[in-house]
């Protein structure tokens, strides 16, 4: 079962948008694809210095500590999107290739053009499954889903 249609990579971009506007560090960072989660729990694991990975993993549900890690982030994200973030439409996905993608964001107040829009850049990652669904499945399973291509989303640009 592949979540390869455009719907879900809409669903994807407007939930990280909606996640920046309302400051939502615990949808952000679910949102987050494994090569960038995984690029802030290296930084992190350097920068506390005596703190485990698990210790890390484990933080990251904690909405205190992301939200004073990735606040800053997520505050120069909103800063780059101030006048799309009030009135936004998502666009159409662009397939890049077979794992990548893009979505404009066009805002409403603009002429709708979106060649002249920001883009939310998307990657297709594969989802675990529960161990439930491992126990219940049987043939060739492919879950993959939508996530933010983090690494080119650290500062979200036009075109």
């Amino acid at each position: 079962m592949t979540n390869m249609n455009k719907d879900y990579g809409r669903e994807v971009a407007y939930s990280f948008v909606e996640a920046i506007k309302n400051n939502d560090s615990m949808a952000f960072w679910r949102l987050l694809d494994r090569r960038g989660q995984g690029y802030f729990i290296g930084m992190w694991f350097y920068v506390l210095g005596d703190a485990s990975v698990s210790m890390i993993m484990n933080l990251t549900g904690e909405k205190s500590f992301l939200d004073n890690t990735l606040g800053p982030i997520i505050n120069s994200l909103r800063e780059n999107l101030t006048g799309v973030l009030d009135d936004f439409v998502i666009g159409d996905i662009v397939y890049l290739d077979d794992v990548h993608a893009k979505i404009p964001i066009i805002s409403r107040e603009g002429n709708g053009n979106p060649n002249e829009s920001d883009y939310i850049p998307l990657i297709l990652e594969l989802t675990p499954m529960s161990e439930v669904d491992q126990v219940n499945s049987s043939g060739k399973i492919n879950f993959t889903c939508w996530k933010i291509d983090t690494l080119k989303c650290i500062q979200v640009r036009s075109g």
